[in-house]
Order: C-alpha cells, then sequence, then structure tokens
C-alpha cells in the first residue's frame, strides 16, 4: 500500500515574505515549480530586474504573507521515505524580518524564505535521525568553486576545503560511486588530503558555543 502523510510548514511571522518552490529534476538540469498549489494564503512577487544579478532561478520569485500571524505549505510524502531538506533565503537588509518555519514541528530557519527543496533519499542513509547541515567540505579540491548538481545527483553542496599543512592528493580516474549509498560525487572523490608533517593528524575544527550539541561525521574514502 502507498502510504503517505501531509509535510506542514508553518510560516509564524506577520508581513514575513517568503516563498517555496519545489522543484523535480530532469536529464537537462533542474525544473522548478510554483508554490501555488501548496498553499491558500500569501502574495507572490517577483525580484526586481537590477536585483537578479548572477540570481538562480528559484530565487526570483517570493510569496509575501500580509495577512495572518500563521500561513502554511502543506505537502504530502510518502509515509517511511527519508528527505533531504534544503532551504534558501533572500532578507532585505532595509526591512529586517525574523521568520521561524516550522518542518513536522522539527526544522527550523530564519529569514525570509526564497525557496523550499526537498530530495527523495535513500532509506539507508543519514539514520540517526533529523539533522541539521553544519558543513559537507570537497577536501583538498582541484574545483575552486562549491559543486552542486549534476555533479551531485541530489545538488548537495559540497565546499573546497585545504588547511595550509596538508598536502593533497589527486587521480584523473573516474570514481564510481554507484554502489555507495550516499552516492557522493565522483569530483569530490577524486581528490583527498594527507598531513604534510606524516606524524600529524587532520583536523576539521568545528566551531559551536553550544557544549550539549551533538554531531554526526560522514566521511568518504576512495
Amino acid at each position: 500500500m502507498d502510504m503517505r502523510r501531509d509535510f506542514l510548514l508553518v510560516l509564524l511571522n506577520t508581513f514575513a515574505v517568503a516563498v517555496v518552490v519545489i522543484h523535480a529534476q530532469n536529464q537537462s538540469g533542474i525544473n522548478y515549480i510554483s508554490d501555488e498549489h501548496y498553499t491558500q494564503s500569501g502574495i507572490s512577487k517577483r525580484v526586481l530586474p537590477q536585483h537578479r544579478t548572477n540570481m538562480q532561478q528559484q530565487m526570483v520569485y517570493l510569496r509575501s504573507f500580509p495577512e495572518g500571524e500563521r500561513n502554511c505549505y502543506n505537502l504530502t510524502l510518502r509515509k517511511g521515505d527519508r528527505y533531504g531538506i534544503k532551504a534558501s533565503f533572500i532578507s532585505d537588509p532595509s526591512s529586517p524580518i525574523e521568520l521561524f518555519a516550522y518542518l513536522s514541528c522539527e526544522y527550523r530557519e530564519r529569514h525570509s524564505i526564497s525557496a523550499l527543496e526537498l530530495r527523495r533519499l535513500r532509506n539507508t542513509t543519514y539514520t540517526a535521525g533529523s539533522m541539521a547541515l553544519l558543513l559537507r567540505y570537497d577536501v583538498c579540491s582541484t574545483n575552486t568553486a562549491v559543486s552542486r548538481f549534476s555533479r551531485d545527483v541530489y545538488d548537495r553542496a559540497w565546499w573546497p576545503y585545504q588547511a595550509t599543512d596538508w598536502t593533497g592528493k589527486t587521480t584523473s580516474s573516474t570514481i564510481k560511486t554507484g554502489e555507495n549509498d550516499y552516492q557522493p560525487p565522483s569530483l569530490a572523490m577524486q581528490s583527498g588530503c594527507e598531513p604534510a608533517n606524516a606524524s600529524q593528524p587532520l583536523t576539521f575544527p568545528i566551531n559551536s558555543t553550544d557544549p550539549n550539541a551533538q554531531y554526526y561525521a560522514y566521511m568518504h574514502f576512495a
């Protein structure tokens, strides 16, 4: 039986500017669709042309909520599936707005929402439960820019990272990751690091002000 459940996004703020854009993938890239079928409130708006320089497609449209203290998006997902959730935001420095978005009463973000993207993952991945991304590194990457789709099938962002006391190692061979449930991109797996001093460890600093925070590290080796 194909059991499904409602997935509720609640926007709590009068005059909060927000948009939700749900997307689907095709062979040429990512297609974004309007949020009009997922909410019954708010007003759709468009970013002015002079502010669209280098702006990605999903950030062009905004939805404002001039009325009500509680505005909702309602999505139907299949029960038991695991999803990667990515929210994008644009805020106007001249008119700061604080907005809290609750996804299934667990996921919360501040600032106005410009896009909300859900991707179904393999159920064998990220099994620790609901988590928020802190960082994702492409260690000693040969790429100077952040890598995303189509290099990553889930459009995860990989930031190039290398410490000054590390030595990079690379290969031009394609790394096959199809049997890895996490499916890290081949580009990220083509590079790696080792300490310049073999007696020293590779250290990844985490800046946290919460002594009770728990962190889960997912490392990929080739």
